[in-house]
């Protein structure tokens, strides 16, 4: 498991009293690694149905949304989009603020990501 803590990150608006944020992320395998290596603005990735892209998205998208940025998560269908939306929630824990019927995860750090 990947600890993600944000109290560690200088750049990150935390109040001083606050406790760190802990979010339990997965572990990326050898090609996830691979590819947060050599990501770019626009990556293009092909890769089977159980190569676990969404879990690699979702880990992303939490560790941008920690330092502050805001993020889309979008996708044809409300079906698809719910999965993504299942990850998250049970990634956050309690750390975040999960919205589901705006489908939006708002951190403590301002940072957020938008299900559409």
């Amino acid at each position: 498991m990947i600890r993600t803590q944000a109290a560690q990150n200088p750049a990150l608006p935390i109040p001083p009293t606050a406790n760190p944020l802990r979010v339990r992320l997965p572990a990326p395998h050898p090609g996830q690694r691979t590819v947060l290596r050599q990501a770019r603005r626009f990556s293009f990735l092909a890769a089977g149905r159980r190569w676990r892209k969404t879990t690699l998205l979702m880990a992303i998208a939490v560790e941008r949304a920690l330092r502050g940025q805001i993020g889309i998560w979008g996708a044809p269908t409300y079906d698809q989009v719910r999965i993504g939306w299942r990850e998250m929630y049970r990634a956050v824990g309690g750390v975040a603020q999960c919205s589901r019927s705006t489908m939006t995860v708002t951190y403590p750090t301002n940072g957020m990501v938008i299900f559409r």
